[in-house]
């Protein structure tokens, strides 16, 4: 067959699919394209609408936030003015002149200070008018009767919140002037004990609800511009009217303000304003028969309308567009389309008869080439489906690929072997090289942590980066019951069932080495659940000396699962990476041990007064910087020798670590409680009001006296009482032991007073007497002789 025949076959076959194409296109895909921009415009004005009610809504909240933060501005305003003109009065009071001249003094202090509604007023604790500036003779006798009536019936109320409160805000009626009519007014209100007065002054609610107003006219204008600038196909527009039925915004200003509630459609006969409304409430969209720009009087031209309801300021804004707008958007783009088909199938039809021309005429030269590079030539393979020119250049390159295809295989795989053996060697090199460097940090952040916690963290964190896909656990070994695992640190997204758990249940604990479970949905291993039934654990010990210090849980979920083979390698990769960490852990937590047991008291487990000597000057500059006050408590036993020389030295031992246990569970996380020597003990309480401590401290003495004490295995019980003095910085000094020598003072007079109760230390009343003592004797509590010349002998007493 020459080329012609190649030629005629191509072009015929290219021109029946075209031909295909097109009505396939015509028939299905036009209509569908047409539903789907008819749905595009629907959503489009929906989100647009939904859009502009966000906007909207928008603007009504910062309406509201703007009240607010008004108001509170005035009422900033009001406390700052009173307190001011407060601070003068008071500062008149002890000038030593005759009280009848200060007051006219302050009158007209007072007078100069406020306007006509601004005003400062006085009265005294017996609800008399001591200065306003329209309960005065000269404000004139036409409507004083009534304003005094109503001046006391206000006042009592006013300076009845001022003495039980100290100040205050609140709201009644006044008029601005005499014989004007009553309006809302707030009003801060002060006590000022120093004149036996109450100040007070107020704004009238009436001046704020104008700004409000005048702020949401500008944002109706904003709006209005927002909705006017918002296009909405071809003659559609965005309107707002109120539940009343005034329209609110329209595109035509004769419009707006208009009562639309009486507007019927033309249709149903009904209002169209309550239509729509129920349309917000129904579905937001409603369709109606309405004129048209140019058409005013043919009420037959259908409408589209999406609505919602804004209950915050009682409007519905609703689009409202013609549905043939909508239809004629679908049709310019379908009828766009069908052009743009027409012209790509012509060219196409044009440029496939130029290429099949092209491509048959040279096909018998191709051939022959074929045959020559079939001898010993390479070129491309093709398959052999056709008895044409193109078939006999296919089955003479078949012919020649043939020969070489062996060879090159071979070759290939030999290359692609040698190659991957290669790149696995330098990935190992590789992940070794990382895993040393990870072992290197971790162990550099173990050594430089302060204790296990801190470490454990610091192996998360780097467990979580080396193995991005993973969750897990660290367990670490309890420090106060060895056969226990607590929780020290996770990561991702597990959540242990637990936070403690027993080292036996651990496999990976029992077993000495790691541990591999999978498909452990509903299951926990070392009391973390996994998340699905795919989900794969792996559990490696921390050991050191055959002591497991830590466990090592790492969690896969379905879609991070490794296969069998990188579980291997993870396992062995962990197993180096862990290995060296059990002798850090170790040294770490002998390290913390000599810590703990340096500061710490041997006996009840309490900070020791070591610690006590160091934190507290800390804690103070604490105090000192957030501005809030500390509280020392320094509790003695009563009796204690008498426990001793009766019971025994083991008896009182007990006495004191159950005492030691008793006032850490009366007390908060961030407060102190240290053994500060024998039966004495110090509570330090950072931020915490006087009165406070004093009921912290009369609750912990009733405790004690209410709790029976075991003392041995017979199950002896003795009853104990408390002596607790207390103390405050900055009050009583702003040195650590300032402090403490202020509560060991109110110590000794309650043990002076009877024992069993709490006395508060007696603040310094001169400043220089609460500045930093020089010499080391400064902070020290005081001593018996001491304790004799600050507080006159009251009795013999009889042990501590």
């Amino acid at each position: 067959m020459r080329a012609g025949g190649v030629f005629f076959k191509i072009y015929s076959v290219f021109l029946a699919l075209t031909a295909a194409i097109a009505l396939a296109f015509y028939a299905y895909t036009l209509p569908w394209v047409r539903e789907q921009l008819l749905e595009q415009e629907r959503r489009a004005n929906q989100v647009l609408l939904n859009n502009t009610v966000e906007v909207v809504r928008g603007y009504q909240r910062e309406l509201e936030s703007w009240r607010e933060q008004m108001l509170e501005a005035r009422k900033q305003l009001l406390r700052e003015r009173v307190r001011s003109a407060a601070r003068l009065v008071s500062s008149l009071a002890g000038s030593g002149r005759p009280r009848e001249v200060l007051s006219r003094e302050v009158v007209r202090l007072l007078a100069s200070l406020g306007g006509p509604d601004d005003y400062i007023w006085v009265t005294d604790y017996a609800y008399r008018p001591v200065y306003h500036p329209y309960l005065q003779p000269s404000a004139g006798s036409g409507s004083m009767v009534d304003l005094l009536a109503h001046a006391e019936r206000i006042l009592p109320r006013l300076v009845d919140l001022a003495r039980q409160e100290g100040e205050g805000f609140t709201q009644y009626r006044w008029p601005r002037r005499p014989g004007l009519p009553e309006e809302p007014k707030l009003s801060y209100v002060l006590d000022v004990p120093a004149w036996g007065w109450v100040m007070g002054s107020g704004v009238y609610l009436s001046d704020l609800e104008k700004a409000v107003a005048t702020r949401r006219q500008r944002q109706l204008e904003d709006i209005r511009a927002l909705l006017k600038a918002t296009p909405i196909g071809g003659a559609g527009y965005i309107y707002v009217f109120d539940g009343q039925g005034r329209m609110v915004v329209h595109p035509d200003p004769a419009l707006e303000g208009m009562d639309v509630s009486t507007l019927k459609d033309p249709a149903t006969g009904k209002p169209l304003a309550a239509e729509i409304m129920a349309a917000a409430r129904d579905g937001g969209v409603l369709e109606y028969q309405w004129n048209r720009p140019g058409d005013p009087d043919n009420y037959s031209y259908w409408k589209i309308a999406w609505v919602r309801y804004l209950p915050e300021a009682d409007w519905y804004i609703a689009t409202s567009v013609y549905r043939a707008d909508l239809f004629a958007h679908a049709d310019a783009l379908i009828q766009r389309i069908v052009v743009m088909a027409t012209a790509v199938m012509v060219i196409l039809v044009l440029v496939a008869g130029i290429l099949a021309r092209r491509f048959s005429r040279p096909l018998e030269h191709m051939a022959e080439v074929a045959t020559l590079i079939a001898n010993g030539r390479l070129s491309e393979r093709l398959e052999v489906s056709r008895h044409d020119e193109v078939g006999r250049f296919a089955a003479a390159f078949n012919r020649m690929v043939d020969r070489l295809h062996n060879a090159l295989t071979a070759l290939e795989t030999e290359v692609e072997m040698q190659t991957r053996e290669l790149r696995a060697r330098v990935e190992e090199l590789r992940q070794r090289t990382r895993d040393e460097a990870l072992i290197s940090r971790i162990l550099t952040t173990v050594q430089q942590a302060e204790d296990e916690m801190q470490a454990c963290e610091a192996l998360a964190r780097s467990i979580a980066d080396w193995s991005p896909g993973s969750s897990g656990v660290i367990w670490i070994r309890h420090a106060g019951q060895e056969d226990y695992l607590r929780m020290a640190a996770r990561w991702g997204h597990v959540e242990p069932g637990r936070q403690v758990l027993r080292l036996k249940e651990c496999p990976a604990a029992r077993l000495g080495g790691i541990h591999e479970q999978c498909g452990t949905a509903g299951q926990q291993v070392c009391g973390c659940p996994k998340q699905d039934e795919a989900g794969v654990s792996l559990c490696l010990p921390v050991s050191y000396d055959g002591v497991i210090r830590a466990v090592v849980e790492l969690v896969f979920d379905e879609n991070a699962v490794p296969d069998s083979l990188a579980r291997k390698r993870l396992r062995g990769r962990l197993e180096r990476i862990v290995r060296p960490l059990g002798m850090a852990l170790h040294n770490l937590h002998l390290r913390q041990r000599l810590r703990d047991q340096s500061i710490r008291d041997g006996l009840t487990g309490l900070y020791n007064r070591r610690f006590l000597d160091d934190r507290l000057e800390a804690e103070i500059r604490r105090c000192e910087r957030a501005g809030v006050p500390l509280a020392i408590l320094l509790v003695d036993v009563d009796f204690f020798k008498h426990i001793n020389d009766t019971w025994g030295h083991p008896a009182g031992d007990q006495v004191l670590i159950k005492l030691a246990t008793l006032m850490q569970t009366s007390v908060r996380e961030s407060d102190l409680v240290c053994r500060y020597g024998g039966e004495e003990f110090v509570l330090v309480l950072p931020d915490i009001q006087p009165d406070q401590a004093v009921e912290r401290a009369e609750a912990l003495r009733q405790r004690v006296e209410n709790t029976a004490f075991v003392i041995d295995e017979a199950g002896t019980r003795l009853n104990l009482t408390l002596s607790v003095g207390v103390a405050w910085y900055p009050a009583m000094g702003c040195r650590g032991g300032q402090i403490i020598r202020a509560a060991d003072i109110a110590l000794y007079r309650a043990k002076r007073g009877g024992r069993n109760r709490v006395e508060v230390a007696e603040a310094v009343e001169d400043p220089e007497d609460r500045q930093p003592a020089s010499g080391d004797h400064a902070s020290l509590p005081l001593s018996s002789e001491q304790r004799e010349a600050v507080l006159p002998p009251a009795g013999q007493d009889n042990g501590s």
